[in-house]
């Protein structure tokens, strides 16, 4: 029996296939590896382990993820997805889980659709850079108030997401990475003054967009800001 079990190191080795009832005796599983492995859908088991905190599956070969698996391990603080070809997420695939703190997603070079984060209201950092997405919703400050470190940077935005109730952003990165291979931001005004509500923000990085005109009020609110 492998009850008492908290840690799972599964890296890197050519797994590809879990069955549904693999980890059924690991309930207190607290970590699980999976990185780089050659996984093409999220293992249904993954739902067995109630006591999970930390789940990795960066470096797979996951297309798209499903709703209902995450959101049997209402525990999950990390969860790391980075570097898999994702074209579509289902629409409540990260909802209600009201204790993930950190949500990687980057290198989803085919993702076009922001998730939906409505009920994981504890998150703080996210990483959506080098994809395809293009409109950020006005809710995800509503459903993620607490959220301090937002990583947009290599994708295809054409304006400053509404960020009016994360307060407690601290970080934010909007540029685009000089790499012409690479889809990208093109920001193009800073009209409204869109970071008036951020008054704790201290890098915002707004590089090699398409900014033409900086108005007075552009940066009023960044009283804290130390890298422009």
């Amino acid at each position: 029996m492998l009850v008492t079990l908290s840690l799972g190191l599964l890296k890197r080795n050519q797994i590809s296939k879990i069955d549904d009832d693999a980890f059924s005796n690991l309930t207190s599983l607290r970590e699980l590896e999976l990185n780089d492995n050659r996984l093409s859908t999220l293992p249904k088991a993954i739902g067995q382990l109630t006591s999970l905190q930390e789940l990795s599956l960066s470096g797979n070969r996951l297309k798209n993820i499903p709703g209902g698996i995450l959101q049997r391990t209402p525990g999950l603080t990390l969860l790391e997805l980075n570097g898999n070809p994702l074209n579509e997420v289902d629409l409540y695939a990260f909802s209600f889980l009201p204790n993930l703190k950190k949500l990687i997603l980057s290198d989803a070079r085919n993702l076009k659709e922001f998730p939906n984060l409505n009920g994981t209201s504890a998150l703080e950092f996210l990483r959506l850079d080098r994809a395809s997405i293009n409109y950020v919703p006005p809710s995800l400050c509503r459903f993620c108030p607490r959220l301090k470190s937002l990583d947009l940077k290599v994708n295809r935005l054409t304006t400053i997401p509404d960020l009016t109730f994360c307060r407690e952003l601290r970080v934010l990165l909007l540029f685009h990475h000089c790499h012409r291979d690479l889809a990208h931001n093109k920001i193009t005004e800073l009209e409204g003054r869109p970071f008036k509500n951020l008054s704790l923000l201290h890098d915002l990085l707004l590089s090699h967009n398409s900014i033409s005109n900086i108005p007075r009020e552009a940066f009023i609110g960044l009283k804290r800001l130390q890298f422009l």
